[in-house]
C-alpha cells in the first residue's frame, strides 16, 4: 500500500491560486483579518505622549510595513512599496488611529504636489510614509533583543489560528500511520553573507567595510561549504502546496539539531496532537530519544556506520506465543529495526525482521512520555515466515522505543539503533515525505531574498526579526490561498 502523498502526487498539479493576487490586495486581506490588527498591537512600542522621540506609527501599522519588507526581500524595495501603498493604508487604517499625523490622508493640494513631484521623479517617496530610518529605528530597538520573545508569541498565537483554519497538526492520524498532515517537518539552511572582511594582507588589519560578525563556515550535507548565518526552518502542510506553514524558525552556530529539537518542543506544546517529526540525518540517536520522550515519533534513517548498516545484540527477550507460551529469541537490531535470528543450526545468522503492530506511548509525572511499540513474529504470508517454526508464527513482544536505565549499563544507545518505522512501512513514507516540502521551504526563504538570495540584514538576532514576519507572511498567504480554494471548491 502506498502513502497518501503517492496518491496525492498522481493528481495534476495545483496551480497557483496566488497569481492574481497584487500586495494591494495582500494587505487589504490582511487588515481584514480576524484578530490580525490586535494581535501586531501587542508588539512593543511607543506609547503617544510620552516624553522623548514622538511615535511615528503605531506597532500593528509598522509590523504591516515589516510584513511588506520581508515579501520585497530587502529594506530598500520595501520602503518604496510600502510609498507606493501608502495612500491605501492612510485610507484603511486612518479611522483606526486617528492621533498618527503619518496616518492621516493628504490634502488634495497636497497629494497632487506629490504625484507631480512623482512623475518627474519616481524615486521620490510618499510624504507621510515611513522611511528606512523609521523602520530600522523600531526593530532595532523595539524587537532586537527582549522584543524578540514579544514577536514570537505574536507569531506562535497567529499561527495557531491558521492551522486551526487549514487542519494542520490537528491529530487526524495515528502515531503508527501518521496523517501527513500531522507531521512536522524541519531542515537548515545557510544565508551568505551580504558581506565578508577586507583584510589588508601586508598587515592583517581589517579595513573599514562593514561585515557580518555573526557569519560562520558551515558544511552541508551535500558536502559543500557556505559562509553565512545558518537558519533552522521547522513548517508543516496539509498536502496543499501553497497551503505551507512556517511553524518556527531560529538561527543555529553549528547546532542545528539541537536548535531543531527546541523549536520541536515549542511546537509540540503549542500543537499536542503532533504525530511525527521528519529531518534529515542531522538528528541523531540522542536527538531522536529527546523528541520521542516529547511523545511523538521521528522519521528519521539511521545512519550507516562504516558504510553498512549498523547492527545491535538487543539481548534475549521472551515472546508469548498466540496459546499463551512464551518462547526466548535473540533480539537484535539491524538498521533501525529488530530482528531475530532464523537459524538454529550453525553459526551464520539469518535475520528475520519483526513485523511492527501498534505504537504506544505512556505518561510519566514529570510529562516526559516513554514511547513503546509491539512487534510479532512473522506468520503465514509475511516476510520471513518460511525461517520461523509454525509453533512461534505470530509470537508477540513489547519494547521500548526510548531509552530505559538498564540501557547504560549494556552501553546501547537505543535511539541510536532503534527507531518507530522501519523504512518500508506506510508510518514512514507518509512522514518521510515531508522531506520535500522542507527543501521547498528553503528556496521559498531564498527566493524572497534579493539582491542574489544574500542575507537581507547584518547580525544574527536582526535575521531572526525579519524571519520571523516572514513566517507570518508566509502563514498568511497560505490562509488566503486555502480561503481562494475553498471558494473555488463549493
Amino acid at each position: 500500500m502506498k502513502a497518501p502523498d503517492d496518491f496525492m502526487r498522481k493528481r495534476p498539479r495545483n496551480r497557483d491560486v496566488l497569481r492574481n493576487l497584487t500586495l494591494s490586495g495582500y494587505v487589504a486581506a490582511l487588515i481584514d483579518m480576524p484578530g490580525l490588527l490586535d494581535e501586531l498591537d501587542s508588539l512593543p512600542g511607543k506609547k503617544l505622549g510620552t516624553p522623548g522621540r514622538p511615535a511615528t506609527l503605531p506597532p500593528a501599522v509598522a509590523a504591516l510595513c515589516m510584513l511588506i519588507v520581508s515579501d520585497a526581500g530587502n529594506m530598500t524595495e520595501g520602503v518604496r512599496e510600502i510609498s507606493d501603498l501608502w495612500q491605501d493604508l492612510q485610507r484603511e487604517l486612518g479611522h483606526r488611529y486617528p492621533n498618527y499625523p503619518a496616518l492621516q490622508r493628504l490634502s488634495d493640494e497636497e497629494f497632487a504636489e506629490f504625484q507631480k513631484a512623482r512623475r518627474k521623479n519616481s524615486a521620490i517617496l510618499h510624504p507621510s510614509a515611513p522611511t528606512r530610518q523609521v523602520l530600522s529605528y523600531w526593530r532595532d530597538t523595539r524587537l532586537v533583543g527582549e522584543g524578540e520573545r514579544h514577536l514570537r508569541r505574536v507569531h506562535k498565537r497567529i499561527t495557531w489560528q491558521i492551522a486551526a483554519e487549514l487542519g494542520i497538526l490537528q491529530g487526524r492520524g495515528s502515531y503508527t500511520n501518521p496523517h501527513y498532515s500531522d507531521v512536522l517537518y524541519g531542515d537548515g539552511t545557510v544565508l551568505r553573507a551580504r558581506s565578508k572582511a577586507a583584510v589588508d594582507t601586508s598587515t592583517g588589519e581589517i579595513k573599514g567595510r562593514r561585515v557580518e560578525h555573526d557569519a560562520l563556515l558551515h558544511h552541508q550535507g551535500n558536502e559543500t561549504k557556505a559562509t553565512g548565518i545558518k537558519l533552522v526552518i521547522l513548517g508543516a502542510s496539509n498536502g496543499h502546496p501553497q497551503e505551507r506553514l512556517i511553524i518556527d524558525v531560529d538561527t543555529a552556530k553549528h547546532d542545528e539539531a539541537d536548535v531543531g529539537v527546541r523549536l520541536i518542543k515549542g511546537a509540540v506544546e503549542g500543537f499536542p496532537a503532533t504525530r511525527a517529526v521528519t529531518w534529515d540525518k542531522a538528528l541523531e540517536g540522542r536527538h531522536v530519544d529527546a523528541v520521542q520522550k516529547m511523545g511523538i515519533v521521528v522519521a528519521v534513517p539511521v545512519k550507516n556506520q562504516d558504510g553498512g548498516p549498523r547492527e545491535r545484540v538487543l539481548g534475549v527477550k521472551t515472546l508469548t506465543r498466540v496459546d499463551g507460551s512464551t518462547v526466548a529469541y535473540t533480539v537484535y537490531l539491524h538498521d533501525g529495526w529488530p530482528h531475530v535470528d532464523a537459524n538454529t543450526v550453525g553459526k551464520k545468522k539469518v535475520l528475520v525482521p519483526l513485523v511492527g503492530r501498534q505504537i504506544l506511548r505512556r505518561k510519566n509525572r514529570n510529562n516526559i512520555f516513554r514511547m513503546y511499540r509491539d512487534y510479532t513474529l512473522p506468520a503465514a504470508q509475511e516476510e520471513g515466515a518460511a525461517g520461523i517454526p509454525a509453533s512461534d508464527r505470530g509470537a508477540s513482544m513489547r519494547l521500548s522505543l526510548t531509552a530505559k536505565p538498564e540501557d547504560k549499563a549494556s552501553k546501547l544507545h537505543r535511539a541510536q539503533h532503534l527507531r518507530a518505522h522501519r523504512s518500508t512501512e506506510l508510518g514512514f513514507k507518509t512522514a518521510a515525505s515531508r522531506r520535500p516540502s522542507a527543501e521547498s521551504q528553503n528556496s521559498w526563504v531564498k527566493d524572497h531574498l534579493l539582491p542574489q538570495r544574500l542575507a537581507p540584514v547584518y547580525g544574527a538576532d536582526r535575521l531572526r526579526i525579519h524571519m520571523l514576519f516572514m513566517a507570518i507572511l508566509k502563514n498568511t498567504r497560505a490562509r488566503i490561498a486555502h480561503g481562494i480554494r475553498m471558494l473555488e471548491t463549493r
